[in-house]
């Protein structure tokens, strides 16, 4: 590894988190010539930051943790645990990129003085020196993308971004690059669960939390007593599995907080939707979308399907209009807009409706 040609001065800083995506990103900058430094969150009591200080080491790399615990249960775990106990589905690592990566993390990159911070997601960022605006596109690597958590990025942070990874088609080759300096991260698997959970299951943890006898009632749509639930933080809308004891037939159709109920249906079609009220609406460049209109391609979840739509304003709220229904858009769950293979913005979603024909908003 040359940590000796330094072609450019910039100063990197870059998130580690112990796994091999982020120790290839900063095994990549400390090629390229930069001079690097680790920075870690430590988010929660027991989370074990061990791994992320071992390849600083292994690295020769300057190692920073940051202590966010107080942010983190803040904006991260008290969100996380109070949408539930809404009946809205959550997305805790879509909040975290928000407040956390992005925000407390970014700023303190800067202040300890690198000019961007490096974090091992799998997306594009594109300038246009024309237009002085930078623009963030799909990875080339689509099973990889992860633009979906990305779309609350502003001008400024898109500025002071750098994701080396996009280069790699499989990551086999991240991790062939990486055993030649940390060969311990060869059996590094990544993680797909909640951070914060501590392997258990959100509504166990939940569950754990909460001072209160949670069950309520399951009711059919025309509001007759099916049987009882054990907390609406165990379900969320679309789901058919595990709903109601001894029978496969119904699907969750809504979830009313206020009476603490679950809205039951046995008509799949019902789960339908295609319009979307958003909330927290985000766009990487706000001048450019200030249109009342404008067509986009949606996607509802990470992996999901993209579906033409059109973005809405009317009086100060934000509309997406599906041009083909989807199935069980979740309130809690975000909206993502893109406009070819590019990023303009989301929100959360509020509230699903159905349109009659071709009614218009």
């Amino acid at each position: 590894m040359n940590k000796n040609n330094k072609t450019q001065k910039r100063t990197i800083a870059v998130a580690l988190s112990g796994g091999v995506d982020s120790a290839c990103a900063a095994i990549d900058l400390i090629d390229e010539g930069y001079d690097v430094f680790a920075i870690t969150m430590k988010i929660f009591e027991n989370q074990d930051t061990s791994m992320a200080k071992f390849v600083a080491e292994k690295l020769n790399i300057k190692y920073y943790e940051i202590d966010l615990i107080n942010e983190f249960k803040e904006k991260i775990i008290d969100t996380f645990i109070n949408s539930y106990l809404e009946g809205y589905t959550p997305n805790p690592c879509l909040a975290c990129n928000i407040h956390m990566k992005y925000g407390y993390l970014l700023k303190k990159a800067i202040s300890l003085g690198a000019s961007h911070l490096a974090t091992g997601h799998y997306a594009r960022i594109i300038f246009d020196s024309d237009y002085n605006t930078y623009h963030l596109k799909k990875s080339d690597n689509q099973k990889k993308d992860q633009t979906y958590n990305l779309y609350h990025l502003n001008q400024y942070q898109l500025s002071k971004l750098i994701f080396p990874l996009e280069k790699y088609r499989d990551k086999s080759e991240v991790k062939k690059r990486v055993s030649q300096y940390i060969s311990e991260l060869n059996n590094e698997r990544d993680s797909t669960d909640i951070c914060f959970v501590d392997k258990k299951k959100h509504s166990a943890y939940i569950k754990e939390k909460i001072n209160y006898l949670p069950n309520g009632n399951f009711i059919d749509m025309a509001g007759n007593y099916l049987g009882k639930h054990k907390g609406i933080f165990y379900y969320t809308i679309g789901q058919k599995r595990n709903v109601l004891e001894n029978t496969n037939k119904y699907y969750v159709y809504r979830i009313d907080k206020e009476s603490n109920s679950i809205i039951l249906t046995d008509n799949e079609e019902d789960l339908y939707y295609d319009l979307l009220l958003l909330k927290d609406v985000f766009y990487t460049n706000d001048e450019n979308y200030s249109e009342k209109t404008f067509k986009v391609i949606a996607k509802i979840c990470q992996w999901g399907y993209e579906l033409p739509a059109q973005v809405k304003f009317i009086s100060g709220s934000t509309y997406v209009k599906l041009l083909a229904p989807t199935r069980a858009p979740a309130p809690g769950q975000s909206c993502v807009f893109y406009i070819n293979d590019e990023v303009i913005g989301g929100g959360i979603i509020q509230r699903a409706e159905k349109l009659k024909g071709n009614e218009e908003i």
